[in-house]
């Protein structure tokens, strides 16, 4: 078989995420369960509850997969799907190493599994970029109506402590108060009073 490039691809990018969805037809139905998985050589193992019965009917039969990002919220994107034939397989003790501990429940029940070997055909791989973060928010803080929030004032401020600067309104108004007349008297009134009483104690002395 010829190198196939995006089945490569695919087979690289599913590693890295542990679940995905297979999906077929049971009683001319479709249906879509979750499903643990792992790449095994050019094979993709996966692992369902076998509560579900859902493994009777993949097994034997042609099924869909599709894993991806889609939820890590990562501004790019990328989601594996192929097609191929599922058969039911009895895992080895590498491959359950592999898998890891069990699920604990389904819908209620202990959770019981199935394992199934899918032949990767008709592999796909997409990509998107430049996703956009949840609605009203950006991936670098709150936007407004002009773009991103500025913080300028704020660092500014503590620029200005952090390099020993003390604020100037503080400052101008303490040495106001040090060296201006009293509050409540407008300047000259001190000097009117004590040039009166001067002159009081003229008069009496007279």
């Amino acid at each position: 078989m010829p190198p196939d490039p995006e089945r490569e691809e695919a087979l690289a990018l599913l590693p890295s995420i542990r679940y995905g969805r297979v999906a077929m037809s049971k009683h001319a139905l479709p249906f879509v369960t979750v499903a643990r998985h792992l790449v095994d050589g050019e094979s993709v193992l996966i692992r369902i509850h076998r509560g579900f019965d859902y493994h009777s009917a993949l097994a034997g039969n042609v099924v869909a997969f599709e894993a991806g990002n889609v939820e890590s919220g990562a501004s790019e994107v990328w989601s594996v799907q192929f097609v191929g034939q599922a058969r039911l397989i009895e895992p080895t003790e590498e491959q359950l190493e592999r898998f890891g501990p069990l699920t604990e429940r389904a819908d209620g029940q202990r959770f019981d599994p199935a394992y199934l070997r899918i032949d990767p055909e008709f592999v796909t791989v997409h990509r998107l970029s430049g996703v956009p973060g949840p609605t009203g928010r950006s991936r670098h803080g709150p936007v407004g109506p002009h773009g991103p929030a500025q913080h300028s004032r704020s660092s500014g401020h503590s620029s200005g402590r952090a390099s020993g600067q003390a604020p100037s309104s503080p400052s101008g108004q303490a040495s106001g108060q040090a060296s201006g007349p009293p509050s409540g008297h407008a300047p000259g009134q001190a000097s009117d009073k004590a040039s009166g009483q001067s002159q009081n104690a003229d008069r009496t002395a007279s």
